[in-house]
């Protein structure tokens, strides 16, 4: 299954270096869409500090007691919201919005991350697609694990992005990473 693959794959530094790609500052509320087990929100925390705040929302039920379970102590408010991205509505607006090793599990990537992009992201914000894989590699396990999905070319997916209004301004497509983010004006 791609969650325990990407798992194992998720090491400290490639979780910083996606954060950082995230850009989040001091103060900044954070979206974690799809948080899973909450592998990333301690260094969300790290970055956003005392006076920011997350917002960890999760599908499965399982996966989000999990992650409450590990990360409600952090030094910052984290909320732990049960909804589904693609099909729930989000009423919050938020300075950063991070999706890790969502993409292959949406059944409409492109409408999904628009409305996140239009509806929840403030002015100035960022909304981060990252992969703690390569693109090759995920493609990969998915093919094996049963997910029909198959991750275009980073360039390809930005063009995408590009083409429907959003702007693009970081793209990192390499055997260890995949990220994509997006600059709200």
């Amino acid at each position: 299954m791609i969650d325990n693959i990407s798992a194992a794959e998720r090491t400290p530094e490639i979780l910083r270096h996606i954060v950082e790609a995230a850009n989040i500052h001091a103060g900044d509320s954070v979206l974690d869409a799809g948080t899973g087990v909450g592998e990333l929100l301690p260094y969300l925390a790290d970055c956003a500090g005392r006076f920011g705040s997350i917002e960890a929302v999760e599908l499965s039920g399982e996966k989000l007691a999990k992650a409450h379970s590990d990360h409600s102590r952090l030094p910052l408010p984290v909320r732990f919201v049960l909804a589904d991205i693609e099909a729930d509505t989000l009423h919050e607006i938020y300075d950063r919005i991070v999706l890790l090793d969502v993409l292959p599990y949406l059944n409409r990537p492109l409408e999904t991350i628009i409305k996140l992009f239009h509806k929840n992201l403030a002015g100035g914000g960022t909304v981060t697609l990252a992969h703690s894989v390569g693109r090759d590699k995920l493609n990969e396990f998915s093919a094996n694990s049963g997910v029909s999905r198959v991750l275009p070319p980073a360039s390809e997916m930005a063009s995408r992005f590009t083409d429907a209004g959003m702007r693009v301004d970081y793209v990192e497509d390499t055997p260890d990473n995949y990220i994509i983010r997006l600059r709200r004006h």
